[in-house]
């Protein structure tokens, strides 16, 4: 399974006119079950993809072909596009990447999500909280550090509603 996420500016008339969208990146995720990756790939402003790298996550994924996952936001770039954030549900811990300027990534921190078999990610300023699907579900929340780390943020887990609750798409 492929999971993307585009960084970069979108045009907004790309249907209307034959002006080419700005250049930017574009971030996929392996979900291999033994071994996840981010593949980055460079995108021209004629939305051609030539791949810069593919990085390990340091974790697992869950493996699968249909939308394992059966959420949104496994990837999550950050508003300033400095951090890409993966789950890793097969190893029950979140990725941290610095975007480097040519789109490259730099594994800078991986941290367990706080439950079992995390599934999306969401933000709001220096927040990040974690969908954890396994098990009794929850939602944890993580302080975004400077320089990319992520500190788990003391009381934040909530139980989900059900066992092995998931999140809606």
């Amino acid at each position: 399974a492929i999971i993307a996420i585009f960084m970069g500016p979108f045009a907004a008339k790309a249907m209307a006119s034959p002006v080419a969208a700005p250049a930017g990146a574009v971030y996929a995720a392996s979900n291999d079950v033994h071994r996840n990756t981010i593949a980055a790939y460079r995108r021209a402003a004629n939305g051609a993809l030539t791949l810069v790298g593919v990085y390990e996550t340091g974790g697992r994924g869950s493996g699968g072909t249909v939308d394992p996952l059966q959420s949104q936001n496994s990837l999550l770039l950050s508003p300033n596009h400095q951090w890409l954030f993966a789950v890793n549900p097969g190893s029950g811990n979140i990725s941290v990447f610095e975007v480097r300027n040519d789109g490259s990534l730099r594994l800078v921190d991986k941290e367990p999500s706080g439950g079992g078999f995390p599934v999306s990610l969401a933000m709001f300023g220096n927040l990040r909280y974690v969908l954890n699907s396994g098990s009794a579900g929850n939602v944890t929340g993580f302080w975004v550090r400077h320089d990319g780390d992520l500190d788990p943020i003391p009381g934040s887990t909530q139980l989900l509603s059900a066992t092995s609750a998931g999140g809606a798409s």
